[in-house]
Formats: structure tokens, sequence, C-alpha cells
């Protein structure tokens, strides 16, 4: 299918290969149409072609907001199709949607380095919201080389109020340690 092969191309060999929007997609669409919080858009031609698609579902922009968004995903308009409405009619769908389950706002995932896509976002209104970064967890691991103990609880530790009592022991005694090495340094 083109329009896979157009996402594959577009990612290129920034994105590893096991999170490939594209790769195992279908068992993940057919699962997801029982979903009523998402929708998959397909954007055909009078011919029956595929111009373009997108994935939405309904969700909170962030853990700490609580207004509701419609979240659109593995959004791609064909190269050829571009400039010729596919990308607005995608858009138009994904507001119908909001408007249907009481979402405030309609978010878009944008690749960094599609300037186009970029572009038409903030034409669009579309503004950013935060920055979310990806590190493979053997480099992460790598980087924070003996600090992968954790000093901080796991979160369930915190959940009565004896975990807390140790979190804020811990805490104090971390601070206690940090301004010793600073009076010592």
């Amino acid at each position: 299918m083109v329009l896979q092969a157009e996402m594959r191309e577009a990612l290129g060999r920034r994105v590893p290969r096991s999170l490939d929007p594209v790769r195992g997609a279908e068992e993940h669409f057919l699962a997801a149409l029982s979903d009523p919080d998402v929708r998959l858009l397909a954007a055909i031609d009078p011919e029956g072609a595929v111009l373009g698609m997108a994935h939405l579902s309904v969700g909170v922009p962030t853990a700490l907001m609580d207004n509701r968004v419609v979240h659109a995903s593995l959004v791609h308009v064909l190269r050829s199709a571009r400039s010729r409405g596919v990308g607005h009619a995608l858009l138009a769908a994904a507001a119908a949607f909001g408007d249907e389950v009481g979402a405030d706002h309609v978010s878009v995932d944008v690749y960094p380095q599609h300037r186009e896509s970029q572009r038409f976002y903030v034409r669009m209104g579309f503004s950013p919201l935060v920055v979310r970064r990806i590190a493979p967890l053997p480099v992460l691991k790598r980087k924070l080389g003996a600090h992968i103990a954790p000093s901080v609880p796991v979160v369930g530790e915190a959940a009565n109020t004896a975990g807390r009592r140790r979190v804020r022991a811990r805490l104090e005694t971390a601070r206690a340690v940090s301004v010793a090495r600073r009076r010592v340094g």
C-alpha cells in the first residue's frame, strides 16, 4: 500500500523499527473498531484510492489536565494528495468527533523533522503543548550508570500513611546528605 510505504519512508531511520506505526497496525485497528472512544479515518478519492488516514482517540492532554481531548495520531496524507483538502477533511472529521464526544480540544502528533506538517498545523491553529522525547531503555540505563537503583520509593509505596512517612524520612535523609556533601566539598 502506497500510504504505508510513505509513512515508513517519512519516519526513516529516526524511529526504531519496534516503534513503526504501520507494522502490526492492522490488529490494533481491528481491536479499536469496537471502542466508542476511537475512530479510524480514511480519506478516499472517488475511484476508491486511500489518500490519507488518521487514528483518533479520546483522552486527556496530560495526566495533570482534566479537559477531554480528541487525539489524532498516525495522521498521514499522500504526497500526491497534499494541497487538495485532504488534511482539512481529516481535521474536520476530528473536530466533528470532538463535538460528538464533548471534547474541548484536538491534539495531533507531529514529528519534529516534518516541517511541512508543522506549518500546516500552525496554520490550523495548533500550538505546542508538550515535547515528548523517547529513549531506548538500554541507552537510558547506560546513561544512568550507577544511578539505576531508585533512591525514591516506587509510586505504590507512598499510597498509604506509613508509605508517606517512609518517603518523607528518605527525602529528609537525602537532603541532609546533600547538605553535608556541600559543606565538605
